[in-house]
């Protein structure tokens, strides 16, 4: 929409242009000495099609890039907070000191995702009332530090940090250390993720880059008009084709401009505001009676488990045996043999008396015990 109304306005000169001409010999055929051979147009717009393409790339990897860490970030910090969670199942600290570390975690794990999109989003002294979960709920000293620091994720990344150090220390959080260090593991995922993200809100693209460009599409808009007068016989279609190239031209570097940054206030750049929401839905699911309940099978889910897993194991077995059998042949040289090799060893195998009967239940007998095919005695233990 945005490169519409200088497409419309190319389209309108070039299609005066010829009709000027076409009133004028001499300006005709000042138009026609201008350019006499289109080799000359062609590089220039290959020249500026390369710059546009590889501006659209660039920004297109950008945008996708801004995406991928911004979500990874969402997946770090819910996991650290499900994480807490969990650990405090097994506490024996008092039921009022379990609930504060839950209600403060929340608090801060949304503050933090929220402080994480204001500073993508490039806003300063941010209001985050309206995006975190009850930030009233902090304390005052807390909500005047985080306004004023400039680095407010890394601000309250280390409150999160501290704050599990201490619960661990009173108990709230009962986990064994080596386990309990996933959270710090966790924590520090999120803040490589967020400063990904960060680069590129912080690192535009090249100027001298967008600067051709620019030039090159401008240059290219005043001369694409004076072109189609000469490949044109009526004024119509020297504005059709002048309006066409130029929108095309035009539409491109615009997209390239708005994928740039995912993070920005354009209608195609993200929504901040809904992943804050979303955020904000899974960490109060944690709150959530449901999310402390374990599920259990029935007697008769757990019949139905053996069962299946008989089945599952015989079937295992038969596998098993037929491609250790596969193998050996193979490694005998039979499966390479004439036909009649092939029925002279079925037939010695099926003259052979029947010892005892072989069941899946006593596979692990058949494995052990020794194998003669066409005489040659075969080791006990095979891999497979």
């Amino acid at each position: 929409a945005k490169a519409l109304p200088h497409a419309i306005l190319c389209g309108i000169f070039g299609a005066a242009l010829k009709y000027a001409a076409s009133l004028d010999e001499g300006m005709d055929q000042f138009l026609s000495n201008i350019l006499t051979n289109n080799a000359a147009y062609s590089s220039y717009s290959v020249l500026m099609g390369f710059l546009i393409v590889f501006r659209t790339q660039l920004s297109y990897n950008r945008f996708w890039d801004g995406c991928k860490h911004v979500k990874d970030m969402q997946a770090e910090i819910f996991v650290t907070g499900s994480n807490l969670v969990a650990f405090c199942r097994q506490s024996k600290a008092d039921t009022l000191k379990i609930e504060a570390f839950q209600g403060a975690m929340v608090r801060l794990l949304s503050l933090l995702h929220a402080a994480g999109l204001a500073s993508l989003h490039g806003k300063e002294n941010v209001d985050f009332r309206q995006e975190v979960i009850d930030a009233q709920g902090l304390d005052r000293d807390s909500l005047h530090a985080i306004y004023d620091e400039e680095c407010k994720f890394e601000l309250i990344l280390q409150w999160v940090q501290a704050m599990t150090v201490d619960a661990q220390i009173n108990g709230v959080l009962v986990i064994a250390p080596p386990i309990l260090s996933r959270i710090f593991q966790n924590l520090s995922n999120a803040l490589t993720a967020f400063y990904s993200a960060y680069r590129v809100t912080e690192v535009p693209y090249p100027f001298p880059y967008t600067q051709a460009t620019e030039i090159l599409l401008l240059c290219h808009w005043l001369v694409t008009p004076t072109v189609m007068c000469n490949f044109t016989t009526k004024p119509l279609w020297t504005g059709i084709f002048s309006f066409l190239v130029t929108l095309i031209c035009l539409s491109l570097n615009k997209i390239a401009c708005e994928l740039e940054d995912p993070f920005g206030k354009d209608i195609n750049d993200l929504n901040l505001e809904e992943m804050q929401s979303d955020m904000n839905k899974r960490l109060l699911m944690l709150m959530t009676p449901c999310a402390g309940i374990v599920p259990t099978l029935t007697p008769t889910a757990t019949q139905v488990i053996k069962k299946l897993s008989r089945r599952s194991t015989s079937q295992d077995i038969e596998r098993k045996l037929t491609r250790t059998m596969s193998l050996w042949v193979e490694d005998l040289g039979v499966g390479q043999g004439s036909e009649a090799e092939l029925s002279h060893n079925k037939g010695v195998q099926t003259e052979q008396p029947r010892q005892s009967s072989t069941t899946f239940s006593e596979s692990d007998k058949f494995l052990d015990a020794p194998v003669r095919l066409s005489g040659v005695q075969q080791p006990a233990e095979v891999d497979g």
